[in-house]
C-alpha cells in the first residue's frame, strides 16, 4: 500500500514538474511546440494601432491581439477597464488625426472613409478587445472616446476565427478588425495577419463543442 502511495505520488510530481517546466519561444512566447516565429510575416503600418484591452480579456488563451503585436510590432495595448487605466492614451490621442473602431450610434463606415478627404488623414486607430460586454464597459467609463471619430466595419469579410464560441454571427476576432480596418485607411496588404491566425488555429486543439458553430 505504502508503494502504490509512493508510486501515485512521484507521478503527481513528475507531471506537475512537466507542465511547469514547459518550454516557451523567447520572441513569439508561445510553447515551443506551437511556435507561430516561422509563419510571421512583419507588416510595416503607416497607421498607429492603438488597442485597449479589458484585463479579463488579456489572460484569455485564445485573444488575438498578441498574435496582432507579432505581425504589427508598433502596436500599442492598454490594459483595463476604467478610465483612469487609458489617461496615458487620452493624453497621446493626436487631435483631428485618431479614429475609433466602435458601433456607435453616431459610427459611420469605415469603408466610406477616404485618406484624400477633407480633413488631416488618421494616423491613429483605436480598438477596444474583449467581449461585446467588456468592450460597452470600456466604452461607457471612458467618456473621451466620444469626443473621437467613430467607425464600425460595415462590408468586412466573414470571419475565420473558429476556434472560440462567440453569440453573435457576424463577430469578427480583433485581428480580423484591425486587419480589415488597417488595409481600408491604409490601403496596405494586411494578409500576413490573417495567416498568422490561421497558424494558429491549425495548432490549436480544443473540443468541438468549444469552436465557433
Amino acid at each position: 500500500m505504502v508503494n502504490l502511495v509512493l508510486l501515485l505520488f512521484s507521478h503527481i510530481v513528475n507531471s506537475h514538474a512537466a507542465i511547469t517546466m514547459r518550454t516557451y519561444c523567447t520572441h513569439c512566447h508561445f510553447p515551443q511546440s506551437t511556435c507561430l516565429c516561422d509563419d510571421i510575416s512583419i507588416i510595416d503600418s503607416p497607421l498607429s494601432v492603438i488597442v485597449l484591452q479589458h484585463k479579463k480579456e488579456s489572460s484569455h488563451a485564445k485573444n488575438t491581439v498578441r498574435l496582432v503585436k507579432l505581425a504589427i510590432p508598433t502596436t500599442q495595448v492598454y490594459v483595463g477597464k476604467a478610465a483612469e487605466d487609458f489617461v496615458s492614451v487620452k493624453d497621446n490621442v493626436l487631435a483631428g488625426q485618431c479614429g475609433v473602431v466602435y458601433p456607435s450610434a453616431q459610427s459611420t463606415p469605415l469603408e466610406n472613409f477616404s485618406q484624400g478627404g477633407v480633413g488631416r488623414p488618421l494616423s491613429q486607430l483605436i480598438f477596444i478587445d474583449g467581449s461585446w460586454r467588456q468592450a460597452y464597459a470600456i466604452w461607457q467609463a471612458n467618456r473621451w472616446l466620444h469626443s473621437l471619430p467613430q467607425f464600425h466595419l460595415n462590408n468586412a469579410p466573414e470571419s475565420h476565427y473558429i476556434i472560440r464560441h462567440v453569440n453573435l454571427d457576424h463577430s469578427l476576432s480583433t485581428l480580423e478588425a484591425v486587419s480589415h480596418a488597417v488595409a481600408c485607411v491604409a490601403g496596405i496588404d494586411t494578409s500576413p495577419l490573417l495567416q498568422l491566425q490561421s497558424a494558429f488555429q491549425a495548432r490549436w486543439r480544443s473540443p468541438q463543442q468549444h469552436r465557433r458553430k
